[in-house]
C-alpha cells in the first residue's frame, strides 16, 4: 500500500496509534470538492459533506472499502428547535456530540463559476460489518475530529484564532442514547 504524503504547507496531527493525518480540499470524487481529513493510509478518510444551510451536519467516513455517513444537527437548527442544545446538555463535558449513524444525506455542489446548486443523493451502509469493525471506525472517527471544532482554517494552520495558539484536542463522542444503541448491536450485521 502506498502511503499519503501531507502536503507541506499545512498542520498534521497522530491519531493515539501514530496515525497521521491533516486537513485538505483535495477533490474526493469528481466533481466534489469538499473539505476532507485524510491519514497516511489512503483507504481511511473523513469527508465533511456540503449540504444546505439548515440540513444535519454530515461526515463521510471511508475505512477500507465502509462508507459511513456520520451526522449531528447544525449549529443553525438552534433558530428553529432545540436539538443541539438539548444534545449538549444531554452529553455534558463533550465538544462535538454525533447523534446518528448511516443516514442517508444530500451533497449541495456548487460548480465554479455558477450560481446553479446540484443536489447529489449520498448513499451510506447503515450497518458495520462486525463489532471490530465498528470499534476501530468509532475510535478513528472521534480521534481524526479531535480538532475539527476549532474550523477548518484551524486545523488547516494547526493555530487558533489571532493568538495564534496551538490546537489542543477537544473531545468528541456520540450520544448518550446513541451509544446505547451501538452497545446493543443495532448497527452490526
Amino acid at each position: 500500500m502506498k502511503e499519503l504524503t501531507p502536503p507541506k504547507e499545512i498542520a498534521t496531527y497522530k491519531t493515539s496509534g501514530g496515525l497521521e493525518f491533516w486537513l485538505d480540499y483535495t477533490r474526493s470524487k469528481e466533481p466534489f470538492i469538499a473539505p476532507t481529513i485524510r491519514t497516511r493510509d489512503p483507504e481511511i478518510c473523513i469527508i465533511f459533506v456540503p449540504n444546505s444551510p439548515h440540513a444535519d451536519e454530515a461526515y463521510l467516513m471511508r475505512y477500507h472499502g465502509k462508507l459511513i455517513i456520520f451526522s449531528r444537527p447544525d449549529n443553525s437548527s438552534r433558530l428553529h428547535n432545540s436539538r443541539f442544545d438539548d444534545l449538549a446538555e444531554r452529553n455534558p463535558g463533550v465538544d462535538f456530540v454525533i447523534n446518528s449513524i448511516g443516514n442517508q444525506t444530500v451533497w449541495s455542489e456548487r460548480p465554479i463559476g455558477s450560481s446553479d446548486v446540484k443536489l447529489h443523493e449520498i448513499s451510506s451502509a447503515e450497518k458495520f460489518d462486525n463489532e471490530q469493525q465498528q470499534n476501530q471506525m468509532l475510535r478513528l472517527f472521534k480521534e481524526l475530529m479531535s480538532y475539527k471544532t476549532y474550523g477548518v482554517s484551524a486545523m488547516l494552520t494547526g493555530t487558533h484564532g489571532k493568538s495564534k495558539a496551538p490546537l489542543t484536542k477537544k473531545v468528541v463522542d456520540f450520544d448518550l442514547e446513541l451509544k446505547s444503541r451501538l452497545k446493543s448491536g443495532v448497527f452490526l450485521k
